[in-house]
Order: C-alpha cells, then sequence, then structure tokens
C-alpha cells in the first residue's frame, strides 16, 4: 500500500514532523505513478485532517532551538535599546550645547544641515531621529528575513553606539593622552 507523502520535506530541525502530522511514517515515493484504484479516499485527506495537522506543527518546537531562538531576539532587543539609549543621550547633549554644537561639530553633514537651518540644531537632530527610528526598525526585519543579517547588523549598530557612547561621554580623556 503506497501511503501518502508531505507535499514539503520535513524540517531539518524535526525529521519527526511527518510521522506525527501523516500518521505513518513515510517511505520515499516510488518513480512509478500510482493506479486511480490507489489514489483513493485512503491517500487524500479532508481539509479538517489539514487544519489539525497545520495546527500540531505550529506548537512542534525543540527545546535547543526554541533556546537558541530566545537568546538571538533577546539580543536584538537589547541592541535595539542600546542604540536607542545612545541616541538620546546624543540627542539630550546635542540640545544641551546647541549653543556652541556647530564649532564642535565633527561630523560634516551635520555641519551643513545646522548651516541649512540658520546655525540651529532642529533640522539636524530630525534627520538623526529619523535616522535612528529606521535603523532601529530595519533590524528587527532584517531578522525576520534573514537571521544572521539582522543579528549582525544589529551588533555593528549597537557597537558602534557604545563606542559613539565612550567617545561622547569620555572622549577629552583620550585626547589628553
Amino acid at each position: 500500500m503506497i501511503t501518502a507523502t508531505p507535499r514539503r520535506r520535513a524540517s531539518a530541525f524535526d525529521p519527526m514532523e511527518s510521522i506525527r502530522c501523516w500518521g505513518k511514517p513515510t517511505r520515499q515515493p516510488s518513480h512509478r505513478r500510482p493506479a486511480a484504484s490507489d489514489r483513493s479516499s485512503q491517500t487524500r485527506r479532508s481539509a479538517e485532517q489539514r487544519c489539525n495537522c497545520l495546527k500540531e506543527r505550529q506548537f512542534v518546537v525543540l527545546p535547543e532551538m526554541a533556546w537558541a531562538k530566545r537568546l538571538q531576539i533577546t539580543f536584538l532587543i537589547l541592541a535595539t535599546i542600546i542604540i536607542g539609549g545612545v541616541s538620546a543621550v546624543d540627542t539630550y547633549w546635542t540640545f544641551k550645547n546647541q549653543d556652541f554644537l556647530y564649532q564642535y561639530e565633527q561630523n560634516p553633514v551635520g555641519r551643513w544641515l545646522m548651516e541649512q537651518d540658520g546655525g540651529d540644531v532642529a533640522l539636524f537632530m530630525t534627520f538623526k531621529m529619523v535616522g535612528t527610528l529606521v535603523v532601529m526598525c530595519t533590524i528587527p526585519l532584517l531578522y525576520r528575513f534573514r537571521a544572521k543579517w539582522g543579528i549582525t547588523a544589529g551588533a555593528s549598530v549597537a557597537g558602534f553606539q557604545c563606542l559613539l557612547f565612550v567617545y561622547l561621554n569620555f572622549g577629552e580623556y583620550f585626547v589628553q593622552l
């Protein structure tokens, strides 16, 4: 008797998926096409059975994989908090020192934006906040579509933000050395 085979291959993380979902272990399909009598109601499943099968698949997660996913998501949340936190500190210092910021600003784009706004930092800060929001929204999207890219981007941006935080708060000590 020929058993039904799933339309997609079982996941590499859960080789037992086809056994749980279809009820019987599947064998490699033969090269012959089954006869019309073999393709009867035995091999076809009702819509309700397919739905139940999909419901079962949603909750099947190996403990190791769940732990790794939780760790990755925790890391991304932490990286996003670091990015937002350092940006908030940078915004604070920008508004606190806006009277003489143009003299000390080392970013040429930032200096140009301040020139365009008549020496005010409002346009400069608007672009910084929009850029920060774009980055903070893009990193989870990257993780959703390509996990390695999201983790790499999150780690890189959070690392650079940490270096920026050290430079902004302790940079004067490094210049004196």
